[in-house]
């Protein structure tokens, strides 16, 4: 499996690092590109600039992962500089305030679904809805450590592909893709997400064995 994932691994960052090189490409189609101040990333990275509209199949996942978990609040999606998926909140065109994104770098989440099948890809938006189910991007949330909020976004990730389907494999496939034996400030270690997700997948009724490894 490891040498799977290294491989896997090399084509997200290949992926990232192009979305990131072409993201005044990206900036274009904005209309107002802005930097992205609160986020709470997949697997964290350097954040860029830009906004694009959302592919359609982006929606209708996220429609269905919010109807999955019963989670009734307006979220923003859009492409922009990430070199994943990041959850935050971002002003919405003739609304006052900020609302509830997801920016998602689609490169990365189109070599992902070609890595480790549609779920994977559904997976990775799932872990962001859970950061916005989890209100993580409230300003009394930076007090809480970001592997506490790493983790309980993976459970909710877990639990949104068990309701729509997944196996503990297919759901645990983001996460074995880019997998790390060492944790980071922002990010715990591979093994401990894995668990998280596969804890939320079995309270979602997720069937099977479930498999870490």
């Amino acid at each position: 499996m490891c040498e799977h994932a290294m491989d896997r691994r090399a084509v997200l960052q290949a992926a990232g690092s192009a979305m990131l090189a072409g993201i005044c490409g990206i900036t274009g189609q904005a209309a107002n590109a802005q930097f992205f101040t609160v986020l709470c990333s997949y697997a964290g990275g350097t954040v860029g600039a830009g906004l694009a509209p959302p592919t359609q199949y982006a929606v209708e996942v996220l429609n269905g992962i919010k109807a999955a978990i019963n989670l009734n609040i307006p979220i923003q999606i859009f492409q922009g500089g990430v070199p994943n998926a990041a959850a935050t909140l971002m002003p919405a065109p003739g609304l006052a305030g900020l609302f509830p994104t997801i920016v998602y770098n689609n490169q990365f989440l189109n070599a992902l679904h070609n890595a480790g099948g549609p779920f994977a890809a559904k997976s990775v938006l799932a872990h962001e809805v859970g950061h916005h189910a989890n209100n993580d991007t409230a300003w009394v949330k930076q007090f809480q450590h970001p592997w506490a909020k790493e983790l309980a976004a993976d459970f909710v990730s877990g639990l949104a592909m068990a309701k729509l389907g997944a196996t503990s494999d297919e759901a645990t496939q983001a996460l074995k893709a880019m997998f790390s034996i060492f944790g980071s400030p922002s990010h715990p270690d591979t093994p401990r997400r894995l668990e998280a997700v596969i804890s939320g997948w079995k309270e979602g009724g997720g069937k099977g064995a479930p498999k870490i490894g």
